[in-house]
């Protein structure tokens, strides 16, 4: 077994052995490892009796964690939190919502809760830094300004912001008005790639197809032109590709 070289300790008044037990209850693959006690040694010092709880080993998903019952002198703030990456919304729901029970609801903020004593915790996608970290500022900018807006992060959202920011319902629809069913087909092939890609297969529903056939629908209502889609996508797109009289010329 690989030594872990770093192992947070965390400070605690006198919950250190019933803290450990409600973060092993919550993660997967944790357990209790050891616990030490006070004795007579230093007790002038410290002032706990002999045999109370000093520290508590314990692992959090494999990483190990020190809780040491050290009087109430320190007190946990936002400068120090731990982070935990989810792959699903489900799995950040789930983490959120048994962390943040008995927790100050006004902590609560871009991803932030605290525990009930007082730990920060940051419940994050596991693909949020990948899209804080992109090449275009442009969609690392959406995506900040979704966070912003949110307490538990919203991955779906936050795709959202990060994927199609730039391309709203509105405009996707408008390109769909303008290119006929290469408006529909390229992106379509470029969402179900990446669905494929991650292994996402809930990714192009979340993306909001439902909204682009709503914006088609009422831009159709609007224009009152029963003939509407027969001449978009059978005469305009459609025509152009199967009718030999239309075809381009080759150069």
């Amino acid at each position: 077994m690989q030594l872990q070289k770093i192992t947070p300790c965390l400070w605690f008044d006198t919950q250190a052995e019933e803290a450990a037990q409600f973060y092993c209850a919550i993660f997967r693959n944790s357990r209790i490892v050891g616990i030490s006690r006070y004795g007579e040694a230093g007790r002038e010092i410290h002032g706990k009796p002999a045999g109370s709880v000093l520290t508590v080993a314990f692992e959090l998903d494999g990483q190990t964690f020190t809780a040491l019952n050290g009087g109430p002198h320190f007190r946990f703030n936002e400068a120090i939190s731990l982070q935990v990456s989810c792959a699903t919304q489900d799995e950040l729901d789930e983490y959120w919502d048994r962390l943040s029970a008995g927790g100050d609801p006004s902590a609560q903020q871009c991803g932030w809760l605290k525990d009930k004593y007082g730990l920060s915790w940051q419940i994050v996608p596991a693909i949020l830094s990948d899209m804080m970290t992109d090449a275009d500022p442009r969609k690392s900018e959406r995506v900040m300004t979704a966070l912003l807006q949110m307490k538990k992060l919203d991955i779906a959202a936050l795709e959202r912001a990060y994927m199609i920011g730039a391309f709203p319902a509105r405009k996707r629809s408008l390109a769909v008005l303008r290119n006929g069913l290469v408006g529909i087909v390229l992106p379509g092939l470029i969402i179900a790639s990446c669905a494929v890609v991650r292994d996402d297969p809930e990714l192009p529903r979340r993306l909001g197809p439902l909204a682009d056939g709503a914006m088609l629908l009422a831009i159709a209502v609007q224009i009152r032109n029963p003939a509407f889609f027969r001449l978009l996508f059978t005469h305009q797109h459609l025509g152009r590709f199967t009718e030999s009289g239309r075809r381009r010329a080759c150069p």
